[in-house]
């Protein structure tokens, strides 16, 4: 029914087609690629996908949605070795391929990619110091920032139940998202020896991450 509906709304073609709903749930470590503090912390998080299966179709389009709490390094021309607990929330769209199918189609490989947005807000009120916590604050002139992403990812998929009408599956998808964190407004100040720094995001950094995906197909 509701495969009919989008093929009515947008157009796509409704013969055998399914919708796919998926669980992930995100670990993964960015690693900064420019800027004077290039390192990097792990994130944790979770991912929503829903994706328009058809066989007709030689690409299937997918949308998601994710959160995830993440450190990211921030920087300044005269000092360094400061990250930010901040908040990641994204929206995604792309598309997906089938490339391997096994065992009676039991097993699935997938490629895929997309664009989007994401979303920046900070988490806590204090920095960090070399990875660890510290008493140091900062104060925030912009509360949320928005930047542009490009993600590419493959899947494997097993069915642990099929049924006529739906089915539900397990999987591993690596994640890749590259991230443009390029800004010229200030964002963020802090106080260090009585003195007053600016302190921005790096502007660029590719995000690895491995997904666990449990999903329903119907």
């Amino acid at each position: 029914m509701i495969a009919l509906v989008l093929s009515l709304v947008v157009g796509l073609p409704v013969a055998r087609a399914q919708i796919q709903v998926e669980g992930l749930f995100m670990g993964g470590c960015p690693f900064m690629l420019s800027g004077r503090n290039m390192l990097g912390y792990a994130t944790l998080g979770g991912r929503l996908q829903f994706m328009y299966h058809s066989e007709s179709l030689f690409w299937q389009p997918y949308l998601a949605v994710s959160l995830n709490a993440m450190r990211l390094p921030v920087h300044n021309k005269e000092i360094e070795s400061l990250a930010m607990p901040v908040w990641h929330t994204s929206l995604a769209a792309g598309i997906n391929r089938d490339i391997l199918k096994t065992e009676e189609n039991r097993n699935e490989w997938s490629v895929g990619g997309g664009v989007g947005i994401c979303m920046l807000r900070p988490k806590g009120e204090t920095l960090l110091i070399e990875g660890r916590e510290s008493s140091l604050g900062y104060d925030t002139h912009i509360n949320q920032a928005w930047f542009p992403e490009i993600e590419l990812n493959i899947k494997w998929l097993t069915y642990v139940y099929e049924g006529s009408r739906s089915s539900s599956y397990m999987g591993l998808q690596l994640n890749t998202a590259a991230l443009w964190l390029s800004d010229n407004r200030e964002r963020f100040t802090t106080y260090l020896s009585g003195t007053e720094y600016s302190l921005n995001f790096n502007d660029f950094a590719i995000w690895p991450s491995i997904c666990a995906v449990v999903g329903f197909r119907f």
